[in-house]
């Protein structure tokens, strides 16, 4: 995989899994996440395989100039997440 593919492709979602195992201790308190999702990402990885330790709901759903369907979710820490 070159440098350009890289940037639009997340094998096997490690990217992903890395960004929300990691992103509670960056944010401010009271933070949150802003995610937008595909709907067919969802189909290949549901988002609540990357969400343990994380509060969520679904805000919006939304068609893409390509009528897509694309989810966006509201994403916070759960309490016993802040404490790790």
């Amino acid at each position: 995989m070159d440098e350009l593919e890289a940037t639009v492709y997340d094998e096997k979602f490690k990217t992903r899994i890395n960004f929300f195992k990691n992103a509670a201790k960056f944010l401010k308190t009271n933070g949150c996440i802003l995610f937008a999702y595909s709907d067919y990402a969802e189909n290949q990885a549901p988002i609540a395989e990357f969400l343990e330790g994380y509060d969520f709901t679904l805000l919006k759903n939304k068609l893409s100039t390509h009528n897509e369907l694309n989810k966006i979710y509201f994403i916070k820490p759960s309490a016993r997440n802040k404490l790790s």
